[in-house]
Order: C-alpha cells, then sequence, then structure tokens
C-alpha cells in the first residue's frame, strides 16, 4: 500500500500524548517523597485506571488466595508502586489503541501483542540481569509502533482502501514494516532515555541486552498467538521453565491490562477479512454447555463442534475477536475450566457463531481436551 509507506514518510500520523496518569506517578515516584494515600489519589482521579490497578490485582499472578481486593490501598501494596506506573502507562495508552474503526478486530489483536509482549519481558528480564518494570515499558512500547502504524492506515482506508478485504497476516506484514521507526518515534516524543528508545528501535540480532530481550518476547508472544506449546520454544531450560510457570497466570493478566472495547453497538464494517472457520483439522460436532466466567460477559453460550485445541459456540452477543474468555465447558465427571482465545465471531441466523481456541494450555489441559474431542458429546449435558 505506497499510500501508508508515503504517509510515514512525511510522519503523517498521530503518536497519542503521554498518559496524564502515569505522568503524574512517575513524577510523583521519582520525586521519593510520597505516600499510599498519594498514590491512591492519583489512581481514583482516573476511573479507568483505577478499574485495571483492581482487575491485576485480583488476577492469579498477584492473587494467589484470599478474598477479593475491592481497595485500592490494599491493591497498591500487592502490586507496587514502581509496577503502577508501568500499569498506569499499560491503561493509558491500551484506552485509545482499540477505538472503534473499520480496523478495530486487528488494533485489538495488535494490542493484546503488545501487552504479552511486555508480560513476558517482565518475567523474564532479572534472569538476564535487567531492570523488570523498564523491561515492561520497553515491551509495550515495542508493540505500540505497531498500533500507531494501524491507526495510520485506518485514517488512510477512506481514499486508499485495497482492492480486497486483507487477512490478519497481510495487515500484520504491512504493519511490522514500520514499527521499529514508529516505536522508536513514540520513545522520543515522550522523552524516554535513550538506551530504551534505541532497543525498542533495534534491528533483529542487535547486541543491546534489552533489545535481545524484546526480540525474544516478540517470538514467545507470536507463538502463544499461533496457539503453539511453550515446551517447544527455542529458549534457555531457565528461562522455558519461567515461561511455562508464568503461563498459567498470564491470561489472567492479559484480561486485566486488555479491556474489552464497550458498548452494544454493532461493531463497524471490518476491513479484515474473515476466514470461514479458524477451527484446523478434524472437527466434530458437539452438543455441550458453556458458561462464560466473566461477570459481565455474553450469556447463553453452547458448544456446537469441537476440534482438537478449539471449539464452535453460538453466542446471543458477538464477542470480540482477540478477547481471552474464561469459560466452564460441561461435561462429566467434572465439568473443565479453560481460557480460550475468541478467534473469530460472526453472524449466524440470529445468534452468533463464535470460535475459540485453547489459549496457553498446559500438557496436561491439552490432553484433557484432546480426550473430551476424541470422546465427542456423548454423556454430557446438552444444552437448551
Amino acid at each position: 500500500m505506497p499510500a501508508f509507506t508515503e504517509a510515514i514518510a512525511r510522519r503523517d500520523f498521530a503518536v497519542p500524548a503521554y498518559p496524564a496518569a502515569a505522568l503524574r506517578l512517575r513524577r510523583l515516584i521519582a520525586s521519593d517523597n510520597y505516600g499510599v494515600a498519594q498514590v491512591c489519589d492519583v489512581i481514583a482521579a482516573d476511573p479507568v485506571l483505577a478499574a485495571t490497578v483492581l482487575r491485576l490485582a485480583n488476577s492469579s499472578v498477584y492473587r494467589l488466595e484470599g478474598s477479593p481486593i475491592t481497595a485500592l490501598g490494599r491493591a497498591i501494596h500487592r502490586i507496587g508502586v514502581r509496577s503502577l506506573a508501568t500499569v498506569a502507562t499499560a491503561a493509558g495508552v491500551g484506552a485509545q489503541a482499540c477505538a472503534r474503526g473499520p480496523l478495530m478486530d486487528l488494533k485489538f489483536a495488535v494490542w493484546r501483542r503488545s501487552v504479552t509482549t511486555a508480560l513476558i519481558c517482565q518475567k523474564l528480564a532479572a534472569a538476564r540481569d535487567l531492570d523488570p518494570e523498564e523491561a515492561f515499558l520497553a515491551g509495550l512500547l515495542h508493540g505500540f509502533g505497531r498500533t500507531v502504524a494501524a491507526a495510520c492506515l485506518e485514517k488512510l482506508l477512506g481514499t486508499n482502501a485495497p482492492s480486497r478485504p486483507l487477512s490478519p497476516a497481510e495487515w500484520f506484514a504491512m504493519i511490522d514494516e514500520h514499527r521499529a521507526t514508529l516505536a522508536q518515534l513514540v520513545a522520543e516524543r515522550w522523552e524516554l532515555p535513550q538506551e530504551l528508545a534505541s532497543a525498542i528501535g533495534a534491528a533483529p540480532g542487535s547486541d543491546l541486552a534489552l533489545a535481545r530481550l524484546l526480540e525474544t518476547a516478540d517470538d514467545v508472544a507470536r507463538a502463544i498467538d499461533q496457539n503453539l506449546p511453550l515446551e517447544g520454544l527455542n529458549l534457555h531450560d531457565r528461562e522455558k521453565t519461567l515461561l511455562i510457570e508464568f503461563s498459567r497466570g498470564l491470561p489472567d493478566a492479559i484480561a486485566a491490562l486488555v479491556d474489552v472495547p464497550a458498548g452494544n453497538r454493532p461493531p463497524p464494517p471490518s476491513a479484515v477479512a474473515k476466514p470461514v472457520t479458524t477451527l484446523k483439522g478434524e472437527v466434530r460436532d458437539a452438543e455441550l454447555l458453556v458458561t462464560d466466567l466473566r461477570g459481565r460477559a455474553a450469556s447463553a453460550l453452547r458448544a456446537t463442534a469441537l476440534s482438537a485445541d478449539g471449539m464452535r459456540m453460538l453466542s446471543d452477543r458477538p464477542m470480540q475477536e482477540g478477547s481471552l474468555v474464561h469459560v466452564n465447558v460441561a461435561r462429566e465427571p467434572k465439568p473443565l475450566k479453560i481460557w480460550v482465545s475468541v478467534m473469530l465471531s460472526a453472524p449466524e441466523g440470529g445468534a452468533f457463531r463464535v470460535e475459540v481456541q485453547l489459549f496457553t494450555p498446559s500438557r496436561e489441559l491439552r490432553a484433557e481436551w484432546l480426550e473430551l474431542f476424541q470422546v465427542g458429546s456423548a454423556g454430557h449435558p446438552a444444552a437448551s
């Protein structure tokens, strides 16, 4: 798309301002003269940030046991003040990253990849003698270059739309040509340290330790998006063990940081080509009750087909493609609780056909799912 390359060359794109709440927190922390009450005031003044902090504090990454946290003060103690500044950055730019438009599905997928990369950077940083919070911010900005590129592309669609809808892979390939340049520009506009800007703009194979971590984390995030087992990744044994352990809480953390766009209006016409199906390999008919364990999410779910790593359901409302959903699948002798990634959401009759894929399943969960797939729906409660 020549118009896209030309727009990047003449810098005809918007770089969002550094999130105000994150800036206030960073200045407050840098002053070394603050208390929890002052941090609470900054967070409470931003409802989106406050909700994100509470969700994250109650995620499995931070909450191992005990009753849910409802007070910001307790959430701050649990997450840690330094981590809150990076959480505030994620919440601030995330609110702008997934605005409604013809590329909304693509922008949501791009933003989820950014957050996944940031969380992986944070987890692996200490093992590489790097600062975890700086690594999180670097991972976030590394992918935020894609977000800026996607917004630029969306702006051009009115006058320079491609002759046919492009697949997610085609859009991603176009975006990735300019990711590094735009990520580095964001870091410069936000007046972040030069070493951070250099790392997120580095070419593959860089000698910079932070850049090498970003390259590893982005590769892992891509593998997760493609539902590849973490055991098969080319990592040091220590890092592989860390990620396999971390993957148990990863979907909960992503869901806490990546808020699904709100609103009951129908989604705008998409410029992203939708496949006929996303289920791979053999697909078997099924009739299973599925309960969405998110309190605010879709109801009346019914599984109609299973694959070796996914499921087709009917829903009474659309789901955001790329979002993560915690579901309970009815089976005997006990139900199966799993995290799934929404791969496809399309109208079908008076309802919506939703296809999902297992998200970072353990070996044990993969085995359980394969058993469910092989048995089929026999002996399981039928949906009403």
